[in-house]
């Protein structure tokens, strides 16, 4: 499971470091401020998997006197990390679009830059395809902010691509592209950042889960009825806090039984990772 993680990390930073020297060589070579934005998007990639390596290797370090909760809440600080390079990437191409626009360059119309950028679409869809299926089985919120982004990384090279094609006709192509590049970047900034801080947060899971929590424990035979169900995230697994009502006669061997049956139930639910049960005679 673990080493399924770490090649996905390690395919990341290899692919979009060669994606990056390959759009930045063509992008100054044609002085296409699309395919240098897009390039740009392709080292904050680099860098973004670099840190979600670290931080997966570190998620998955075993509870300790100091972390008695395990590490799992360094994943989502990753994804946060994804959201910043995402805005700085944004904002440093905003700004040299508007810049181009009040001062337009020449572009130089190359076939060499729609073959690397058609590319690139290609390979950032499949890579997306290949994260999304990783962070689902591994639960890894870090690794699904990785697949997030290379989604919308293949929809801006496409948006770069029909820039460079679009210079051939109207100059100002270039470095519309390369604004639309940078909206895309921070809107999927938006999205890892939003998600990650709920994990951060200890947000509580959707109703679905709630209700899943609140169906298993009833189901345990002796629980005549269900008080406080509270789960909130830790990381990106679940913690859960439940009351459960037994009746008050039940002797205390049965009660602890009763106790450790929905533990175990309500535990072994995808995304929960620990259940504190709290018992209430009636």
């Amino acid at each position: 499971m673990e080493k399924s993680g770490s090649i996905a990390t390690t395919v990341g930073v290899v692919v979009n470091t060669i994606l990056f020297v390959l759009k930045l060589v063509v992008g100054i070579s044609t002085g296409s401020l699309a395919v240098i934005s897009d390039a740009i998007n392709s080292l904050t990639d680099v860098l973004t998997a670099i840190a979600v390596a670290i931080s997966f290797r570190i998620s998955r370090k075993k509870a300790d006197p100091g972390h008695m909760y395990g590490y799992r809440r360094a994943e989502p600080v990753a994804g946060l990390i994804v959201a910043l390079f995402a805005g700085l990437a944004a904002y440093e191409i905003i700004t040299a679009a508007v810049s181009r626009i009040i001062n337009p360059t020449d572009v130089f119309f190359s076939w060499l830059a729609i073959g690397v950028l058609a590319m690139s679409v290609i390979v950032k869809a499949v890579m997306s395809i290949y994260h999304t299926k990783v962070s689902e089985k591994l639960s890894s919120p870090s690794i699904k902010a990785i697949a997030i982004d290379g989604r919308y990384d293949s929809i801006s090279s496409a948006v770069a691509l029909v820039g460079v094609i679009g210079t051939k006709y109207f100059p100002l192509a270039d470095s519309i592209a390369a604004g639309l590049v940078a909206f895309f970047i921070l809107w999927a900034g938006y999205r890892i950042a939003s998600e990650n801080m709920n994990y951060l947060m200890g947000a509580t899971p959707d109703p679905e889960m709630v209700n899943s929590i609140r169906n298993t424990a009833k189901e345990v035979r002796g629980v005549i009825g269900i008080g406080a169900v509270r789960p909130h995230y830790v990381g990106n697994q679940v913690h859960v806090e439940i009351e459960i009502y037994v009746d008050e006669k039940d002797t205390v061997t049965l009660v602890h039984k009763i106790q450790e049956e929905v533990r175990d139930d309500i535990e072994a639910l995808e995304g929960i990772e620990e259940a504190f049960v709290h018992i209430v005679p009636r």
